[in-house]
Parts: structure tokens; C-alpha cells; sequence
């Protein structure tokens, strides 16, 4: 399979590439590659960016919908969730740059970022519950970042979310036209670079605060416990593989 990551180490700059078209899919492979990027980044570098690349329509639409399957969830949740324990423990800051759909786990990791500039039309979701699951990292960080009430609608229902939207409830920093999106994320990484390479993590971490961890570990034990005892985290599945809507099954404690 070809290379589903570019790299370009640009001193204080490195560039993390997702290259996995046509819609930057997140397989285990990619997600295994990005944590190995994020561990060998090396002192000098001061931000990491994710950004698509040119060949994909998307930022990523997400975790391959077939992880999401019980019997094969608990590798997709140690692979892709190595990333954001991976990128909240790091001494560098990160910038998500989003062009076209960040969807369920695009949407995670670009959203966990320290900024994300975004293209006017690109939009964002957490689609997993029509596919009978939910998201993990965007159940931790959705409320703080944008409120229960939004949370609750953008988790419950999957619905996308135009970034100017994004922009005014704050899951994002800024949305401009397509054809500035570099030169705005060049603008807002040349605000940190002018900064104190040794104050600016400290006060990230600071903001960022210690809660996360013990917060996802727990969405995890959720997402193990419960998800593989209903029959609807695999017809949802199921069905989008099959491209037929799905058949959910009864409440649980209710009679059919």
C-alpha cells in the first residue's frame, strides 16, 4: 500500500500530510504512521500542522467505517487514540488546516488541535451515530469546547457543520477562501514563532490542563462495555457497507 503520509520537515515546521485518497480514509496504517511522525519530531521542531494533500478531496472523512465493527474496534480505538495522547503530552503546538469534509475522526483530529483555520467551504461532522457507534475523542472535547447543547446536536444527530458555523460556535479559529488558506495558517504560525519556544507549551499545557486522559480512558471503557452487546453497532455498519439504510432493532429493555 502507498506511502499514506508526507512528511516535510521544515526546521521549526513539520508538515504532516494525510495522503490517502480520494477521501483521506484513516486506516490503522495512517494512524500508526502519524504517531510515529509525532514521536520523531525532533527539538527543533516548534509546531506541527496537518493539512490534506493536494490529490484528496477531503481532510479526511474519518476512520475506515469498518473499525467501527465490535470485534475489530478495540484495535481502531489503541491506534487512532495513540494520536491524541500522543499530541496532548506534546511539547510542540499543532495547526489543523482544513480543506474540503473533516468528518468523524478528521473532525477529532483537527479539532484537537491548538488552532484550525479552515476553508470557507469546508465542513465538519461526527457522523458515527448513523453508523451506530459515537465518537470517543469528540465526546471529551466537544462540550468544553462548544457547549453541551451543541455537542449533544452534533454527536446525537451527525449532522454537518458548515465552518462558518464552526467559526461562531468555536470549534475552529477562523475560515477564509480557499485560495488563503496557507497564507493564513503561515500568518497564525508566524504569531507563535515570534513567541518563547519554553513559555508558549507550558502554557498550553496550562490551558489545556491534565483532565483528558482520564476523560478519554473513560469514553473508552463506554465504547468497549457497551457498543459490542447491541446488535445495532453492527447492522449500522453493516448497512453503510452494503449502501442500504439500516435496520435498527428494538430499544434495549423494551419489547420488539
Amino acid at each position: 500500500m502507498a506511502n499514506q503520509l508526507q512528511i516535510a520537515d521544515e526546521g521549526s515546521l513539520l508538515r504532516l500530510r494525510l495522503a490517502h485518497p480520494p477521501l483521506n480514509v484513516i486506516t490503522l496504517e495512517l494512524a500508526r504512521a502519524i504517531v510515529t511522525a509525532l514521536e520523531a519530531a525532533g527539538p527543533e521542531v516548534r509546531i506541527v500542522q496537518f493539512e490534506a494533500a493536494e490529490e484528496c478531496r477531503a481532510f479526511s472523512a474519518g476512520v475506515d467505517v469498518a473499525e467501527h465493527l465490535p470485534e475489530r474496534a478495540e484495535g481502531m480505538l489503541g491506534g487512532f487514540h495513540a494520536i491524541f495522547r500522543c499530541l496532548h503530552a506534546a511539547r510542540y503546538l499543532t495547526l489543523a488546516a482544513v480543506r474540503g469534509p473533516a468528518l468523524g475522526g478528521g473532525a477529532e483530529l483537527a479539532c484537537f488541535c491548538d488552532a484550525v483555520i479552515a476553508a470557507e467551504d469546508a465542513e465538519f461532522g461526527f457522523p458515527e451515530i448513523q453508523v451506530g457507534s459515537f465518537p470517543p475523542v469528540a465526546s471529551v472535547i466537544l462540550p468544553p469546547l462548544v457547549g453541551l447543547r451543541r455537542a449533544l446536536d452534533w454527536i446525537l444527530t451527525g449532522r454537518r457543520i458548515p465552518a462558518a458555523e464552526a467559526v461562531i460556535s468555536g470549534l475552529i479559529d477562523r475560515a477564509v477562501p480557499a485560495a488563503e488558506l496557507e497564507a493564513a495558517a503561515a500568518a497564525h504560525r508566524a504569531q507563535w514563532l515570534a513567541l518563547s519556544p519554553q513559555i508558549l507549551p507550558v502554557a498550553r499545557r496550562a490551558v489545556r490542563g491534565e483532565g483528558f486522559l482520564a476523560a478519554l480512558a473513560e469514553t473508552e471503557n463506554i465504547y468497549r462495555r457497551e457498543l459490542p452487546k447491541l446488535e445495532d453497532a453492527r447492522e449500522g455498519v453493516r448497512a453503510f457497507l452494503e449502501k442500504r439504510p439500516p435496520a435498527w432493532a428494538a430499544p434495549v429493555g423494551r419489547p420488539a
